[in-house]
């Protein structure tokens, strides 16, 4: 996620990251900082006010006009995005639109050109006081680059075997999909990534000298977190 302009900082973490466009070979804007923000969004249809919840975003403010979504972010924490429009969908059923379940609220896409947007607008200190909240994206440090993402895609994909078909003198591809949840199956075995520490023993030791042995050891043990709840709104 990159908030812009018509975000607002709801609090900082301490992390921060240099930011590049779509090429190394541009400057990248330096020390961004990673925030969960909020933005305000007017339902055309009921009228009523909203505020999205974007966590663990980098936060570019007024040196971005748009916000840019990151659709597997949001598919991560449960909201559902939607981005084909429907006149491209095939089988006429896309309801261009990002759904929340938890909720059953959908907020319409709309189309610029070929690129699909909502608008929004930044929130005032009542709006997000007293507006309905909906998490876009989770507080859960994301990780683009983790390599569970493929790893449980091509679990998946063993269940697809495409087959050539024949249908007058043209040659096409049919998917046959056997869904892991139709067929009966055993587990022999289960392999899970735990939470990345962020500070080894040596550098809690380093930043508090202190034993990396005994007390740095103690203060982790005391001090990680083992895991985090995601409110539906705010408290």
């Amino acid at each position: 996620m990159v908030a812009g302009s018509k975000c607002k900082v709801i609090e900082y973490t301490e992390k921060v990251c240099d930011v590049y466009p779509f090429s190394d070979g541009y400057k990248p804007f330096s020390r961004v900082p990673m925030a969960k923000v909020a933005t305000a969004y007017d339902h055309p249809k009921t009228g009523e006010s909203l505020i999205l919840i974007y966590g663990s975003a980098f936060y570019l403010g007024d040196k971005l006009e748009h916000t840019l979504i990151c659709p597997n972010q949001a598919h991560y924490n449960g909201a559902i995005i939607d981005d084909v429009p429907r006149h491209l969908s095939h089988d006429k059923s896309s309801t261009h639109s990002i759904y929340f379940p938890d909720d059953d609220i959908g907020l319409p896409l709309r189309l610029k050109g070929a690129i699909s947007y909502i608008d929004t607008r930044l929130p005032s200190q009542y709006d997000i006081d007293n507006c309905k909240w909906l998490i876009v994206t989770g507080d859960e440090v994301w990780e683009p680059h983790d390599n569970a993402f493929a790893e449980n895609e091509e679990i998946l994909s063993e269940d697809i075997v495409a087959y050539p078909l024949q249908s007058n003198d043209h040659e096409l591809c049919s998917v046959k999909t056997d869904l892991v949840f139709e067929t009966c199956r055993n587990i022999s075995a289960l392999q899970t990534t735990g939470r990345k520490l962020m500070h080894t023993d040596q550098n809690i030791a380093k930043i508090f000298q202190c034993s990396p042995s005994s007390v740095a050891i103690q203060t982790r043990n005391v001090t990680t977190q083992k895991g985090i709840h995601s409110m539906t709104n705010f408290l």
